[in-house]
Order: C-alpha cells, then sequence, then structure tokens
C-alpha cells in the first residue's frame, strides 16, 4: 500500500495476539421490526431496530443480489465437493447479518464478523426467527477485520442503524466511545478446523483493502475458493489512508501472489464500467455476467470507473472452470422484486411472477 497506517492504540492491543476471540452470544431483548424476503428461492427472516430501516435492508439485496446468486452456488460447490460436511463461509462486515441468515438456511456453517454491538444483537435475535438448525450454525464475533491486532472506535455508526459505520484508528479524530478489538481475519479459524472457506464475503465501508490482507495466511494455503468484496470507490479508502493506486496493486497481488481471477460484476459502477470499455469486455459482460479483470489495464480501467462514479462488486475466484448456475443465470442484475402469493418481496432466481 502506499501509505502507512498507524497503531490504533497503545491499550489492549498487546493482549490481543495472546486471547483467542470470543463468540458474541447477546441478542437484542428490545422490541425488533422484523420481516420475510425470499433471495434466489431462499426464505429468510431479517430484523432492524428501526422500521424505517426495512425498506433499506431491501434496497441493499437489490443491490447485492448477484452476489447471493454466487454465495448459493459456492454453497452447492463445497457440498459436491465433500456431501459429509457442512460447507464454511466467512462474512465480514455483516451489518444486519441477511448474508450469514441466507449462508445458514442453505445449510452451511457461518463464521460472521461484525464490529457494531447493537447489530451483534440484531444478528442473534434474527438467526433465532429463522429456527434453532439456522442459528446453531451460525459463530457471532463482535469484531472488526484489520491486518493488525489493534483496538478501534467506529464512527456513522448512528446513520442508517449502522450501514455506513467506519473503522477509525488511532490519530484520526471522529471516532465513537464504544471500543473494539479489531484482529485479522485470519484469527477467526481455529487451529482445528481443516475445511475450506467455500466463499469469504468482505464489506467494511473503505477499508477492503487491510481487511482482505488479513486473510493471506488462509490465501496462501489455498483454502479459499471466492471472495466477494464491496470495493470502493477509491475517495472511500481515503478514510484508510489509502488512494486509487493500492486498489489496483490489490487485484494484482490477489492474482499473482494468490492465484484468484479478480471479476467485476453487476454493480453500481457496471453501466459507468460498460460505458467506457472496449468490445472485448462488453462481450464478455453479456456472454458472461462478469468481466474479466485479468491485466493491469482492466483493473486500472474498473478503479478509473468507480473514481468517476461509484462503489464496485468484486468477486476473486479460484474456480474458473466451475460453473456457478444461479449467478450465469443473471436473473438478478435488474435489482427488482417479484411479489409472491403471501405477499414477500422475492429477489434474484426462483422468483414468484407478479400476480
Amino acid at each position: 500500500m502506499s501509505s502507512a497506517i498507524p497503531a490504533a492504540s497503545a491499550e489492549p492491543s498487546a493482549g490481543l495476539a495472546e486471547r483467542s476471540p470470543v463468540p458474541y452470544t447477546g441478542f437484542s431483548q428490545a422490541e425488533l421490526h422484523q420481516n420475510t424476503i425470499v433471495i434466489h428461492g431462499v426464505r429468510i427472516q431479517y430484523a432492524v431496530r428501526d422500521p424505517g430501516h426495512l425498506r433499506l435492508i431491501e434496497d441493499h439485496v437489490s443491490r447485492e443480489v448477484n452476489g447471493y446468486a454466487l454465495l448459493k452456488d459456492a454453497i452447492a460447490q463445497a457440498q459436491g465437493r465433500d456431501p459429509t460436511a457442512a460447507p464454511l463461509v466467512l462474512d465480514v462486515g455483516s451489518n444486519h447479518g441477511l448474508f450469514s441468515l441466507f449462508a445458514a438456511a442453505l445449510g452451511a456453517d457461518v463464521i460472521t464478523l461484525e464490529p457494531q454491538k447493537r447489530l451483534c444483537r440484531v444478528i442473534n435475535k434474527a438467526a433465532r426467527l429463522n429456527g434453532a438448525d439456522v442459528a446453531g450454525r451460525i459463530t457471532l464475533y463482535h469484531n472488526a477485520a484489520l491486518d493488525e491486532r489493534e483496538v478501534i472506535t467506529l464512527s456513522q455508526a448512528e446513520i442508517a442503524e449502522g450501514a455506513i459505520a467506519t473503522v477509525v484508528r488511532k490519530g484520526r479524530g471522529g471516532g465513537g466511545s464504544e471500543k473494539v478489538d479489531a484482529r485479522p481475519i485470519s484469527d477467526f479459524i481455529p487451529a482445528s478446523e481443516t475445511r475450506d472457506i467455500c466463499f469469504l464475503k468482505v464489506d467494511v465501508e473503505g477499508f477492503e483493502l487491510h481487511a482482505i490482507p488479513s486473510a493471506a495466511p488462509l490465501f496462501k494455503a489455498g483454502r479459499v475458493h471466492n471472495v466477494v468484496v464491496e470495493f470502493g470507490p477509491p475517495n472511500r479508502w481515503q478514510v484508510a489512508n489509502n488512494g486509487a493506486e493500492d486498489g489496483v496493486k490489490l487485484m494484482h497481488n490477489m492474482q499473482h501472489s494468490h492465484g484468484f481471477e479478480p471479476r467485476l460484476i453487476n454493480s453500481l459502477v457496471w453501466n459507468e464500467y460498460l460505458s467506457q470499455t472496449d468490445a472485448e469486455a462488453k462481450r464478455s459482460a453479456k456472454e458472461r455476467s462478469f468481466v474479466p479483470l485479468d491485466s493491469g489495464f482492466r483493473q486500472q480501467e474498473a478503479v478509473d470507473a468507480m473514481a468517476r462514479c461509484c462503489e464496485a462488486y468484486v468477486w476473486f475466484t479460484r474456480d474458473t472452470k466451475a460453473a456457478f448456475a444461479a449467478f450465469s443465470s443473471d436473473c438478478g442484475g435488474d435489482g427488482n422484486a417479484a411479489r409472491g402469493a403471501d405477499d414477500v418481496n422475492q429477489y434474484g432466481c426462483d422468483k414468484t411472477k407478479r400476480s
């Protein structure tokens, strides 16, 4: 990365190295507002503290529906590789927990990280709403993910029920009063765990350039098959003291050091990117529903489009020859919901036709 990041605190960071992370088991005792949603044929219940944010959650789902398709496919592939073991998923920056709930409903075991304690309590309550089997598959940690063990605070945690809460490291003002342990992603995989991680999702509001490298021991061991990241835009990386060139470097490193193929999928930047790229990329977008970012030129092109516009979803995969059936159906790109017979919003594949 182009700039060094100051250490967060002289406080408990030294002690973090000596102790293992502990799952968070608290759940909201207050009355929550719940709703049911169907994503790619999977019915889940989620919860919010403020009923005004129910629509906000579904707006997020509509933008991320291709990520859910990839998660569904990754779980199916893991089940095919070893039908005797539950697939393993990591959800880093879980927010209200929908990716975790979705994965658990599909039979995966999920390690979930969320730095906001209030949202941890919401996630655990929502897991219970989905039944004992789903709740038993989710192991939740009240932690942030960074490349060093340190203590951080959060800014903007009150906005949109924590949807854009941002890590604040030492030397940066504006953090809140709640202190949170941050750890590398690899800290959350016990030494006794032998399963591969079929899917790692990272959504950490500008700190992805620090969270993703923290999984390097897992990448080097070849234990992660797919990573889907809310990526950028470059002005968001400034909160972590990074710039556009660092985003390009990360994609290059994931490709050349860890053996992933970076791919741009349909997300907020999609139309802007396609408006400026060449015929080859447009053909891939049309025929395959993604654009391989497999050269320095393509990686720079994507980051430039993000700088002009907005965030991207980048998919890093080792399984370049695998069929991703739900994703390849390209049934989620418009982000529109259908209404089921029971008046439940349905997104992506396996929609019920509008009545």
